[in-house]
């Protein structure tokens, strides 16, 4: 058995001619050496997120996403505090202290 962590496989650059993330540095960190195993390879792939752009070939770029969601959660943020000035607070119910213990 062979433990492995992150820290101590060296990581390599690896070379990206197309597909999924092109114009991003890929980085490759082999698991297994090629002495390790005559039958299979295994590495970990990591793909530099920060040199992506928001728009792509294909329409919005996987940057765009965190924009996408914080939207989204300030439109539900806004129309939280509308429904609460508009219809006020509601009364909490009674808590059942045995329940909770």
């Amino acid at each position: 058995m062979k433990k492995v962590t992150m820290s101590s496989v060296a990581r390599t650059k690896a070379e990206m001619t197309g597909g999924l993330m092109t114009g991003t540095q890929v980085w490759r960190q082999a698991i297994l050496d090629s002495d390790d195993s005559n039958n299979f390879n295994f590495a970990i792939v990591a793909f530099d997120a920060s040199r992506q752009t928001i728009t792509s070939n294909y329409g919005v770029g996987p940057t765009a996403m965190p924009y996408v969601v914080c939207a989204g959660l300030a439109v539900l943020g806004l129309a939280h505090f509308i429904v609460a000035l508009k219809d006020g607070l509601p009364k909490p119910e009674e808590a059942d202290g045995k329940a909770l213990l």
